[in-house]
C-alpha cells in the first residue's frame, strides 16, 4: 500500500469523527473480480465517487458479498483464491483501473483476482 494512501487515511482519521469502512466488489474486463476498500467519513459521497469512476471504465457492481467467496482475506488484506487467464489488454486495463480507483481520497486498497 502506497504511504501516501496511509498518511491521507490518518490525516483523515484525525480531522474527522469517524471513519467508515466500505467493501465494494465489480466485475472487471474478461470477469475479473476487484475489491475496492476505503475508509470515508461520508459514506454516501464515496459510494458516488466509486461508481462514478467504474462507470468511467464500464464496470459493472457486484452485489455485496458475490465476489468475495473468490478471495481470501490475508492479514489486513485480501488475495485472489483463483487467476483467471486474461489478455494482456485487460490487465492494461485494469492498471488504468487500479490507478484511477486510487487517486480517489477514500480508496485504501484495490484488490484485483489477476494479481
Amino acid at each position: 500500500m502506497p504511504q501516501e494512501n496511509i498518511q491521507r487515511a490518518v490525516k483523515r482519521a484525525s480531522d474527522a469523527g469517524s471513519l467508515q469502512s466500505l467493501l465494494v466488489e465489480a466485475y472487471g474486463p474478461e470477469g475479473v473480480g476487484i475489491v475496492i476498500e476505503a475508509n470515508t467519513d461520508n459514506r454516501n459521497r464515496a459510494i458516488s465517487e466509486l461508481r462514478s469512476i467504474l462507470k468511467e471504465f464500464d464496470l459493472k457492481v457486484a452485489d455485496p458479498g458475490s465476489l468475495m467467496w473468490s478471495f481470501e482475506k490475508i492479514g489486513d488484506g485480501y488475495k485472489a483464491k483463483f487467476s483467471p487467464q486474461v489478455s494482456s489488454e485487460a490487465k492494461e486495463r485494469i492498471s488504468s483501473i487500479k490507478g484511477a480507483l486510487r487517486k480517489m481520497g477514500d480508496v485504501v486498497e484495490v484488490y484485483t483476482s489477476i494479481d
